[in-house]
């Protein structure tokens, strides 16, 4: 999936309210009726139709009418969403074209308002090629199941939350910038390669040493990263004279980056999954470049013991560290919902940081939460007797009883004996016999006849 940006600069506050009030309706509908949009849209029906027309063209939503007509959020919509709010923030000014492709996000090159060259990731969960995100990721936690956005939005706020940590911790990570929804902005590395990109190394010792220092570092502070290949290692090349590309190799700076499978050192599959990273690096080493790793780091001797030291000398858990503002940004991240006011609806296209800030507020209060009553005719009140959920019951109740009435016409219209029919059709004689203007017409018309025929008679005579 591309990301167009060209599309943003022509879309109107009407449409970025639709677009919120998806995000919103998704709560607890997979495909969101267009009353419950108009409702917390706060727009007419006539607009609220225009502006989903609007964005079905720009492909920023999706419509279904298979169950009932609803519409959901596409990843280009929630791409807008995500950089509207960054670009008020002012952590970028525009976006690049794409340098990177994953199995679950995509990289794009960007620019904040001093010019200086950034990267922004955007998650992008349930692809072909990896589907097994509930298995492999704990990003559900304790919850039975949710969306691909909504694991993408937990993705993304996890791994900003260790990024954030580790490099105030000091490890060689990107400099974090700031993250909305899925979309993570970062420091480009610009002079730094993938090891996986690299195919000759003049000095391989030297950065296999590096490369298992900085995963022991990393746990020896309480963490596994998880994912310890080459395809998560920038290396930069420290050369003797920095203008002179075949001076010497003097040494290499390793930096890390992704972090989908970062978890604690008090974990039980702690060991297995370090034990696992370092046979990624020798295993690398060995293949492409030849050396081969004499002695490797030991979780037990090497890591267990240096952690347990400085969390009871120097009170250090980067664990429990990462942990709390994690879960302080989960807790942000997928606070429920709880309905926009129109009144509130303006103060969305100033640039909040997402909509749960607002809509915390509105949980203290439910009676400021605007609800939704759906008469038999389809018109939306603003009713204190109803709320989301029950007008889902009876939107659904009404579903049954439409389906119900479609079987009982098919049945009326194909009848399966000969009684049946005979009946139908005294039924529908007798319909027509009761219709006073078809009568008065037929009669009109037979004395039109007999006029006509008298008069051409009495000329013949």
């Amino acid at each position: 999936m591309r990301l167009d940006c060209e599309i943003f600069r022509y879309l109107s506050k009407e449409d970025l309210r639709v677009l919120q009030a998806l995000e919103v309706g998704h709560k607890n509908h997979e495909l969101v009726p267009l009353q419950l949009v108009e409702s917390i849209a706060g727009l007419k029906r006539g607009g609220c139709f225009k502006t989903l027309q609007n964005l079905l063209k720009h492909k920023l939503v999706a419509h279904d009418g298979k169950t009932y007509d609803g519409y959901k959020l596409t990843y280009n919509g929630y791409d807008f969403l995500a950089l509207r709010t960054l670009m008020s923030r002012g952590n970028i000014a525009g976006v690049g074209q794409r340098v990177g492709v994953g199995k679950e996000s995509d990289i794009h090159v960007c620019t904040d308002d001093e010019g200086r060259q950034l990267v922004i990731k955007f998650h992008r969960l349930g692809r072909v090629s990896f589907k097994t995100v509930k298995e492999n990721r704990d990003y559900l936690q304790h919850r039975q199941s949710a969306s691909w956005m909504y694991l993408a939005r937990l993705a993304a706020a996890k791994e900003y939350a260790y990024l954030t940590e580790l490099y105030n911790a000091g490890f060689p990570v990107p400099e974090p910038v700031g993250s909305n929804r899925h979309a993570i902005v970062m420091e480009y590395l610009d002079d730094a390669t993938p090891m996986c990109q690299i195919r000759k190394l003049e000095k391989p010792e030297i950065l296999l040493e590096r490369c298992m220092s900085l995963l022991l570092s990393i746990a020896q502070s309480g963490v596994i990263h998880g994912d310890f290949n080459e395809f998560n290692l920038l290396i930069r090349t420290v050369r003797v004279n920095p203008l002179d590309e075949s001076s010497e190799v003097e040494d290499y700076e390793v930096y890390v980056i992704d972090f989908p499978q970062v978890l604690s050192v008090e974990n039980p599959d702690a060991k297995r999954i370090f034990e696992r990273d370092v046979e990624c690096i020798a295993t690398y080493f060995a293949k492409n470049h030849k050396y081969m790793v004499d002695t490797v780091p030991s979780f037990e001797e090497d890591v267990l013991p240096v952690y347990r030291a400085k969390t009871k000398v120097e009170g250090i858990n980067l664990a429990s560290v990462i942990t709390e503002g994690e879960d302080k940004l989960l807790m942000d991240s997928c606070a429920a919902f709880a309905g926009l006011d129109q009144e509130e609806c303006p103060d969305l296209t100033e640039g909040d940081d997402t909509l749960e800030d607002l809509l915390a507020g509105l949980e203290a209060d439910p009676k400021s939460s605007p609800t939704v009553d759906v008469d038999g005719e389809g018109a939306v009140s603003d009713g204190p007797e109803s709320t989301a959920s029950e007008w889902e019951d009876r939107e659904e109740k009404r579903r049954v009883i439409k389906s119900q009435n479609h079987v009982l016409r098919k049945q009326r219209r194909k009848p399966q004996d000969k009684d049946v029919r005979a009946k139908v059709n005294r039924q529908l004689r007798s319909k027509n016999k009761a219709k006073p203007n078809v009568q008065k017409s037929r009669e009109a018309r037979q004395n039109q006849r007999e006029i006509k025929e008298n008069s051409s008679i009495g000329s013949w005579l």
